[in-house]
């Protein structure tokens, strides 16, 4: 108990004497009795949880070295199969056309590995066919289609519904199958955007 609240017990009147006092005294005495009474309530409640929170404390302390003792296997895990993708443009060419390539960086292989995307043109409409049906993704592509390769080829941290988490996107998710089947070997494997988004069917040849 605080020494604020010791100092306002009511000990100095015992209960048993309220009746000679006159009613107004006495209701006083019996609100400001009731009050107390919730207040020490109130003040032994926060002290039990004070004394959780210490205990939980505790907890997490360990916890969080358990954790760091297992980061050792989690980063040999990283190396293996953590990776980030990025839109890179190339030298633009004689024509004035600009390529681009998927460049695909793994936490540990210092060479990344590039996928040819081609132009502007054929990349926008290649995405344009996958997506087809899909207005909200859609909408994303005319928007900046640049960013949206991005997002749909990596994982983001994002607050929806005033909540916090990761969004994988769709392509980031095919890629990382790919690693996981084929971990060593994913360096040497053939990839192109038709892999990445393939199309049910092909009209005709695509332009390079």
């Amino acid at each position: 108990m605080s020494k604020m609240i010791e100092k306002r017990r009511l000990e100095f009147i015992p209960q048993s004497e309220y009746g000679r006092l006159n009613e107004e005294v006495r209701d006083k005495l019996l609100s400001y009795r009731r009050l107390y009474s919730k207040i020490v309530r109130k003040e032994g409640k926060i002290n039990n949880l004070k004394r959780t929170i210490d205990k939980e404390k505790l907890k997490l302390k360990e916890m969080k070295k358990d954790l760091t003792s297992q980061n050792e296997w989690i980063d040999h895990l990283r190396k293996k199969y953590s990776f980030s993708c990025s839109l890179v443009s190339l030298k633009p060419r004689k024509s004035g056309k600009v390529y681009y390539n998927l460049s695909i960086s793994r936490g540990g292989i210092t060479k990344p590995k590039n996928v040819s995307l081609g132009s502007e043109e054929i990349i926008t409409n290649q995405l344009k066919e996958y997506y087809k049906g899909r207005s909200k993704k859609l909408k994303e592509l005319k928007e900046d289609w640049k960013q949206f390769v991005k997002d749909e080829t990596n994982f983001r941290f994002l607050k929806i519904k005033d909540k916090f988490q990761f969004v994988d996107g769709e392509i980031y998710i095919r890629i990382l199958r790919m690693i996981i089947k084929n971990p060593l070997g994913f360096s040497e494997e053939m990839i192109s955007r038709d892999t990445l988004f393939p199309l049910k069917e092909k009209k005709g040849k695509t332009k390079k």
